[in-house]
């Protein structure tokens, strides 16, 4: 259900300007074990991050829109130093 869900959004995403589908991060993002994932990264309902995942998830935001909106840099536009 969920694969299915994220399809609908990319689609979506596809089609609108300034709208950039962003793809769920893997588990080795959160943590090195799914143990620590939960213990370091979510709150006690172990389904919303706590402080210090949302912190993380924001990184992740931050770097997957920054790159999917930097104007690409052609080689004319590289100057030799």
């Amino acid at each position: 259900m969920n694969a299915r869900w994220d399809e609908q959004k990319r689609y979506l995403a596809e089609d609108l300007k300034r709208v950039h589908f962003v793809e769920k991060p893997t588990t080795k993002f959160w943590a090195p074990t799914s143990a620590e994932i939960h213990d370091q990264m979510f709150s006690i309902d172990r389904v919303h991050p706590n402080e210090k995942g949302y912190t993380k998830w924001g990184e992740y935001l931050a770097e997957s829109l920054s790159s999917a909106f930097r104007p690409e840099t052609k080689k004319s536009d590289i100057i030799d130093g």
